[in-house]
């Protein structure tokens, strides 16, 4: 799928959607005060005037791997119209502070084919 058709797919999905789910790392983790994904995706929704309830699944400094053991738990028993899922850099940067740091790519480097 094309990244601009796969945008617009989401777009419209989100625009139809009363119930959303923003699943990930710290991404999408509620901190503090800071105005998280979840929460400008709901104001921006309400502003449109969409009756729209966006959980949270966030969870700082998860891997996708942890994301999987806690997803039928954080998103199927919601049965969200659309969930976002967001995990990626915490698994990127696993290693990146051992020393000597390491040389080699902890994965593959080839994309789908």
């Amino acid at each position: 799928m094309k990244p601009l058709f796969a945008a617009l797919v989401l777009f419209a999905a989100v625009a139809e959607a009363q119930t959303i789910v923003s699943f990930g790392d710290s991404v999408t983790a509620p901190r503090g005060d800071t105005y998280v994904y979840s929460a400008i995706l709901t104001a921006d929704l309400l502003f449109e005037g969409k009756p729209v309830t966006v959980h949270n699944g966030g969870i700082g400094s998860s891997t996708s791997a942890m994301g999987l053991k806690r997803f039928e738990a954080d998103v199927l028993t919601i049965k969200p119209d659309v969930a976002i899922i967001m995990f990626g850099i915490n698994d990127a940067a696993i290693d990146v502070w051992k020393d000597p740091p390491p040389r080699a790519s902890l994965w593959p480097t080839t994309g789908p084919t």
